[in-house]
């Protein structure tokens, strides 16, 4: 199954943050996936925002 590649707007979506956040997060949060640079774009694998949402939901339900 292909990977799909996101830009970091559309992260911000998902997360329901400004675009910013998402970078900041990308530097100095441990378990959230880094960014993958593809030509002159920088994108972020889908799977692993959706992997990364899945940990965090789970965590919340388990406290």
């Amino acid at each position: 199954m292909p990977k799909s590649y996101v830009p970091v707007q559309a992260v911000a979506g998902q997360l329901d943050c400004h675009t910013g956040t998402v970078w900041r997060k990308a530097r100095i949060e441990p378990g959230f996936p880094k960014p993958v640079r593809l030509g002159g774009l920088t994108r972020w694998v889908q799977e692993e925002i959706d992997a990364y949402l899945a940990k965090a939901e789970a965590e919340r339900e388990a406290a």
